[in-house]
């Protein structure tokens, strides 16, 4: 007997030790799952409540420290980590294009060991969380360590709202350490069992030592009841049935719930918390009804287990068939473990269900027995196959017998169509096997098969359509291979004959990559698009021999979505590629030409909006040429001459060309003059018009002054030839001199108006002069033969002298003016230039109480200029500033260095004649305080012929001789001047190049 126990023992407990350690490992593994679902849970929770359009904004540099989304992102991150005990750090991660993974924020403060700045790298970065920007998909990872210690770590994809790209992973981080304890926490329970059992198991091996048999049976009953008790405890929850637990109260009459698993939370409609404590009768009325309560007090009672069979609960709140097993713990308590069971009257509804289900089918459903009788036909099939005569338990039509034969003889389902009549049926058989019978369903294809013939035309139809076509067609089908080609393909691409017929798609793909200039590119595209499904494709392919197709590729998709395939189209665009370098290097030629225009050049359509323009337009009217670009022709006008471009425009409309002169108005609303020329001229089957356009400001100002001037010669020439007609005593040669002299004048009036004021200057001066001369001659002549006594004679005599004179100095000054003789330019310092002005001023100076004041900048840069015309513009800067000063007065002389603050005003034709702002200039100022210049006046002083002084002492052109001068040399010169004040002439020279720093 002994030796049994012991037998028994040495066997029993090695078991229940393995059974133990087994469940601790288990419950461990469970517990390691479910804890990385919840902690998935809790990551997925947080990644709801990021604004992925925060993450889009962010830079992953320190730049992102004063985002407002960076702050509010920290926010919710830190937020997230100090309401969760158990997080150590929540932190945002980004992919560098070269792989590197790096931290757009973390939880943690500025000021914190642990902060991770925005940009840093995380080389330490686990597999698993690294693959995350790859596969998108979730994952918990760990435990892994990295510099901050050893975590087990949830990583989230957060995606592009727009294109579903991933911009960052979310990673939650727990300790490891703290992971670790949670998971023998809630392990430890098993584990304290498997323990007991290990020092149980010491103790009763000492224990048989010493005691007997019966104490031996003892402990072991107790061992096993006590694991069987602490088994029930902490093992219920994971049952597929439900558990409930229960205690006796009153005296064995009634029972309070201890504790109830998940299962039965389900089955019974509860939750735990809300019925621990309370009576099973109040929790569930009915259960006395059922006999459920007196079950529980027997099997209390006694401790005999009992099996209560599958029994109908019903009260107001549930109802369900289930079926009870029963057993009493070692500690008293009570076990009941129960399940639904199905119930009676749900399998037979569900029977008629399935009938009903059958009948109302809209598909005919027959059933055909071995022997060809018809077993069943619903409703549908009555309705729809009437023409039949189908009747139970009759033979079937042989059609449908031969088909059930077939499929009872195979033991495999078969189909076909059937015609009868207009109809087309379409019939799958299932055989049940062991039946014998089998199961025929049909469906209406009809309107499919007339679908099916429709298609078939337009197939061929296309197909016709197709071979027709001037493009090359190739067609692949989803898994990319050739379905479709047309000739015209094979006739672009020069296909042999032997790929053309070769089903190897790899020989056709291959042959095609062989002609073009870039085989891999190419390859590289069809590669891309049979992989990228949805997308589109249009490019151009470059043969070898210098041919060019355009390739175009577009998926089909039905509108579900579903892939068919692809087309490809080529159309060979070489002669249009040719024309079109052909355009572009004309137009790039033209570009040149216009760009360098002196003139301004515009574009327009044939609407006359301005299409184009160059830059001397943006230049001339102060707009940029995304202002001008769409305007229409008249927003460059004056508004008073806006009403005459349709009749000036009428001869272009014909394709002619017309040359007119208007008035447009610059950006700031100054208006200046116009020479429009407007030539016509189509492409590309639309009319284009091209517009020369020339500023003629200055041409007008000259031919204003030249009027003035021809006005102001011929009044004087009309009193020189008075005097001479009452002169009778002047000789012959002098009347034939001012005969010419007439002639002259008259051809003068009736000339076509001049283009330059120096040429028509230079014109006037020595056609003047030589006749003034004689005159001069003659009237000293006729001075030397008067009498002395003839006083009125000879003051008539001197009154033309003097006019004389003084037309011989007009036409000195215009000589001077018009005088296009070239610069003799040297390197000359400023200072020795005004010294040497001054030196020949020195006599008048003596002459006139005014005090010079000198202040000029030693170590100038010397500049380049013709030191005889400076001389001469400083000589008449010097004479002015002292007729302005007869009762004296103070003339300043200044020169230094100084830089343009501001771009100045342009003092030529070209683009870079202007002075740049920055640019480094010498600088010269003459002042004196003399009576100045009227305002409304002063900006006419340069003007040739305009004159403060009396006629007697200038002749007006001084002043415009010294601005051309000056403007010979691209320098600037400016006047400023205060009525009752005085008057400031300012000159600007430039640097040589290598002087301008």
């Amino acid at each position: 007997m002994k030796t049994k126990l012991n037998k028994l023992f040495f066997v029993a407990i090695p078991l229940l030790l393995a059974a133990g350690t087994v469940l601790t490992g288990w419950v461990f593994r469970i517990e390691d799952k479910r804890m990385r679902e919840d902690f998935m849970v809790g990551a997925r929770i947080l990644r709801s409540a990021i604004d992925p359009w925060r993450i889009l904004r962010l830079k992953g540099s320190e730049a992102d420290l004063v985002s407002p989304d960076y702050q509010r992102l920290k926010e919710q991150l830190s937020l997230a980590r100090f309401s969760n005990p158990e997080c150590r750090f929540t932190y945002l991660m980004g992919r560098r294009p070269d792989g590197q993974v790096f931290f757009f924020l973390d939880s943690e403060p500025p000021n914190s060991k642990d902060y991770s700045p925005p940009g840093q790298i995380y080389t330490e970065i686990s597999r698993p969380m690294r693959d995350v920007f790859v596969t998108g998909k979730e994952v918990v990872a760990g435990p892994a360590s990295d510099r901050w210690g050893r975590w087990v770590s949830a990583a989230v994809p957060i995606a592009d709202p727009e294109t579903g790209k991933i911009i960052a992973v979310l990673g939650v981080d727990i300790a490891a350490r703290h992971w670790t304890a949670l998971i023998v926490y809630h392990s430890l329970p098993p584990a304290v069992v498997t323990l007991l059992l290990f020092m149980i198991v010491g103790t009763f091996l000492s224990i048989q030592q010493r005691d007997k048999l019966e104490k031996m049976r003892l402990s072991a009953s107790r061992m096993a009841l006590q694991q069987s008790t602490e088994n029930f405890q902490k093992l219920f929850e994971n049952m597929a049935d439900g558990m409930a637990i229960y205690r006796a109260v009153e005296e064995g009459r009634n029972f309070v719930f201890v504790n109830l698993n998940k299962t039965g939370e389900k089955i019974s409609q509860v939750k735990r918390q809300d019925i621990i404590g309370k009576k099973i009768t109040e929790v569930f009325p009915a259960a006395a009804d059922i006999g459920l309560v007196e079950v529980l007090r027997r099997v209390w009672s006694s401790g005999v287990s009992e099996y209560l069979p599958g029994i109908l609960y019903k009260d107001q709140r549930i109802e369900h068939w289930t079926e009870n097993y029963i057993l009493r713990l070692p500690s008293g308590l009570v076990v009941s473990i129960y399940s639904n069971i199905p119930k009676r009257r749900q399998v037979d509804e569900e029977i008629k269900s399935l009938a009903k289900f059958l009948d109302e089918s809209p598909r005919p459903i027959l059933r055909i027995s071995v022997d060809g009788r018809l077993l069943f036909i619903n409703r549908a099939g009555l309705d729809q196959l009437a023409d039949w005569h189908l009747q139970i338990a009759q033979p079937a039509p042989l059609h449908l017998r031969d088909l059930a034969f077939k499929a009872l003889e195979t033991g495999s389902g078969q189909h076909a169509d059937i015609a009868y009549g207009r109809q087309v049926y379409f019939f799958h058989v299932t055989p049940v096997s062991g039946s014998g019978y089998a199961n025929l369903y049909g469906i209406d294809i009809t309107e499919r098969k007339k679908m099916e013939e429709e298609l078939k035309r337009k197939t061929e139809f296309l197909e016709a359509q197709t071979e027709a076509s001037l493009d090359g067609l190739l067609v692949v089908d989803e898994n990319g291979r050739r379905s479709l080609t047309n000739k015209r393909l094979l006739e672009l691409w020069q296909v042999p004959q032997a790929v053309a017929t070769d089903k190897d798609d790899a020989a056709f793909l291959q042959f095609a990559a062989s002609r073009v200039k870039n085989p891999k590119e190419f390859l590289a595209q069809v590669n891309y698009l049979y992989a990228h499904r949805s997308e589109t494709s249009k490019d151009e392919v470059e043969f070898k021999d210098g041919m060019i197709f355009e390739r175009y590729s577009s998926p089909v998709i039905d509108k579900n979505g579903k892939y068919f395939g692809r087309i490809w189209t080529f159309r060979d665009i070489t002669e249009r590629k040719q024309a079109e370098r052909k355009i572009l290097e004309y137009t790039k030629r033209l570009g040149y030409l216009t760009k360098y225009a002196n003139d301004l050049i515009i574009l327009l359509d044939e609407n006359f909006n301005l299409l184009e323009v160059n830059e001397r337009a943006e230049d001339v009217y102060g707009y940029t040429r995304d202002e001008l670009v769409g305007k229409h022709a008249t927003f460059l006008r004056a508004s008073e001459v806006r009403e005459a471009f349709s009749r000036q425009i009428a001869s272009v409309h014909e394709g002619g060309r017309v040359l007119f002169e208007t008035v447009h108005m610059r950006k700031n609303g100054e208006k200046f003059p116009v020479e429009i020329s407007v030539n016509t001229f189509d492409a590309d089957k639309k009319r284009f018009y091209l517009a020369v356009i020339r500023d003629i400001t200055e041409r007008k100002k000259a031919e204003e002054k030249l009027s003035r001037a021809l006005a102001e010669e011929i009044k004087l020439r009309e009193m020189t030839t008075s005097m001479l007609e009452d002169n009778k005593r002047i000789s012959e040669k002098l009347e034939n001199s001012l005969e010419r002299l007439k002639e002259a004048q008259i051809q003068l009036v009736h000339a076509e108006k001049m283009e330059a004021i120096g040429r028509m200057a230079s014109g006037i001066a020595h056609e003047v002069k030589n006749p003034l001369g004689i005159i001069l001659q003659g009237i000293n002549y006729l001075e030397g033969k008067l009498p002395s006594e003839e006083q009125g004679d000879r003051q008539i005599l001197q009154m033309m002298k003097d006019s004389v004179k003084r037309a011989d100095g007009i036409v000195r000054a215009l000589l001077d003016f018009s005088r296009t003789e070239g610069l003799r330019q040297e390197r000359q310092d400023i200072n020795v230039v005004i010294e040497g002005s001054l030196e020949l001023m020195r006599h008048r100076l003596k002459l006139q109480p005014v005090e010079l004041l000198f202040h000029l900048e030693r170590n100038l840069p010397k500049i380049f200029i013709d030191r005889g015309k400076i001389e001469q513009v400083f000589v008449n800067l010097f004479n002015n500033a002292l007729d302005a000063m007869p009762q004296g007065g103070k003339l300043y002389v200044r020169s230094f260095l100084s830089e343009m603050k501001a771009p100045g005003d342009k003092v030529g034709n070209r683009k870079g004649d202007g002075f740049k702002a920055g640019e480094k200039v010498v600088v010269t100022e003459i002042e004196d305080t003399g009576v100045g210049i009227d305002e409304g006046i002063v900006n006419k002083v340069f003007d040739p012929f305009f004159t403060t002084k009396d006629r007697t002492e200038g002749t007006g052109l001084g002043l415009s001789i010294a601005k051309s001068i000056i403007e010979m040399h691209n320098g600037l010169i400016r006047v400023e001047s205060v009525r009752g004040k005085g008057t400031k002439f300012t000159i600007l020279f430039r640097l040589f190049k290598e002087d301008r720093g």
